[in-house]
């Protein structure tokens, strides 16, 4: 009896002490990760084990703002963006610190979001341009000014607000290295536009007078005076939008013909408005496009595809160029 009670005290000395450890693992139930996530306008994170309070940073490009000391787990991070106008809309990154209360950092996660404004915002400058060594750009309603840069092979150079719409950068041109700026703009009222870029361009051609393509958005349209599409169909291709700039004298329609992996190929003779599908291409993938030049500018649009074989015609929106 006295062995039997002996050894049963020995092994609740043992359990006591076991008890005694320090636990090094995690304590039940405690969270390890924060997981944070953005719903509608609220980012929020689970509580993580030993956090007294929560650091919330949120970044978009060059730009960020933050808020500590949070001793919650959600935060309106929409409000907070919206009032920045210098966030606009796209990716944005929010990062979520924990600390303890003695302020050391435990850790650190983050979640991307597609940011949409709730607020007004100025629309992007257009028709962003070069025209010799001047900076151009069409003006956009409600801009004060516009926050303008230059980079030359590919290092900021200038930085500056610009009243106007454009900036004479000739005395910062040197004819081997290449330019390109971006403008954006900016009210005190609404949101500033997004940064948009100009093309890259040496600064031998600017010298020399260069002036970027401009965009002429339009529609080329191709229709058939029969169905189904087959040997005989005649095929007229039409326009609108933004090619009804350019003199129809000096346009001229590029047919080309294709078959299963073969490289696209000239149709002969076919430089008119209208074609009429030859024998040779009924079972053949048709394309079109329209192309200018000999005036004031030159325009090549993109392709229109006919699927001959499929019997179908097919509308594209386009955009082309003219110089």
């Amino acid at each position: 009896m006295k062995r039997r009670s002996r050894l049963l005290s020995i092994l609740l000395s043992l359990a006591l002490a076991v008890g005694m450890i320090p636990a090094f693992g995690v304590t039940a139930g405690a969270a390890t990760t924060m997981n944070p996530q953005v719903n509608d306008r609220i980012v929020t994170w689970s509580a993580l084990d030993g956090a007294a309070y929560y650091e919330v940073t949120w970044t978009q490009a060059n730009y960020f703002d933050s808020k500590d000391k949070l001793t919650g787990t959600s935060f309106d991070v929409q409000s907070e963006i919206d009032s920045n106008p210098q966030f606009t809309s796209g990716k944005c990154t929010v990062y979520v610190d924990a600390y303890r209360s003695s302020g050391v950092h435990i850790k650190t996660e983050q979640v991307t979001f597609d940011y949409v404004p709730k607020v007004p915002a100025l629309e992007d400058p257009k028709n962003v341009r070069f025209k010799g060594t001047k900076c151009q750009w069409d003006p956009v309603d409600g801009a004060e000014h516009y926050s303008f840069a230059l980079y030359a092979n590919g290092q900021n150079l200038l930085s500056e607000s610009v009243e106007g719409t454009s900036k004479d950068i000739s005395a910062y041109v040197e004819s081997d290295v290449s330019y390109y700026f971006v403008v954006r703009a900016f009210s005190s009222k609404v949101k500033w536009s997004h940064w948009i870029d100009s093309e890259s361009v040496s600064g031998a051609q600017l010298k020399a007078g260069y002036k970027t393509p401009e965009k002429l958005a339009g529609t080329v349209t191709v229709t058939a005076d029969s169905t189904p599409i087959c040997p005989g169909t005649t095929l007229d291709c039409t326009f609108s939008g933004g090619l009804a700039q350019v003199p129809t004298d000096k346009m001229a329609f590029q047919w080309q013909f294709t078959r299963t992996s073969d490289v696209p190929a000239n149709i002969n003779g076919a430089n008119k408005r209208q074609y009429t599908i030859g024998d040779a291409f009924g079972n053949s993938l048709i394309r079109v496009r329209i192309t200018a030049q000999g005036y004031s500018g030159e325009v090549t649009s993109e392709w229109v595809t006919v699927d001959s074989a499929a019997y179908t015609s097919t509308e594209y929106n386009i955009t082309v160029f003219a110089g």
